[in-house]
């Protein structure tokens, strides 16, 4: 369904040209699409740089685009914007383990899961984690 979310978003985008995560979900959409969509991401950062959920869209896109270390930023920002978001630390916990900084990977991995309240789903990507790289105690 993402040409429907495109031209959904696109329509967003022509009501109200300031709405900085339709342009965010737009690009979202034209990635999925092996469509170009930086130009979408360029906008929605400019015109929400302090949208916690902007730049994890962002962080989503480059991570699609095999950008690690820039998606890295981008899920810092987004964490460090809205530091109680389980998702975003579940995100910088993968983007970390990306980057080859396992340590940092692990501990956003948990804060993931203290910020969720234990749920089995953010448990389940420290376990997954765990099960890659065994403790070597």
């Amino acid at each position: 369904l993402w040409p429907q979310a495109e031209r959904a978003f696109t329509q967003a985008i022509l009501l109200d040209g300031r709405f900085a995560e339709a342009f965010a979900y737009r690009g979202l959409a034209r990635n999925n699409q092996q469509k170009s969509a930086e130009s979408d991401f360029v906008q929605a950062v400019n015109l929400a740089p302090g949208s916690a959920h902007v730049q994890f869209l962002y962080g989503l896109h480059l991570r699609l685009n095999e950008q690690a270390e820039n998606s890295l930023t981008a899920f810092t920002t987004a964490s460090r914007l809205d530091p109680t978001n389980p998702a975003y630390a579940a995100e910088l916990g993968a983007a970390y383990e990306r980057v080859g900084d396992l340590v940092q990977a692990r501990q956003w991995l948990l804060r993931a899961v203290d910020l969720a309240g234990g749920d089995a789903r953010f448990q389940q990507f420290v376990a997954e984690f765990d099960a890659r790289y065994p403790p070597t105690s």
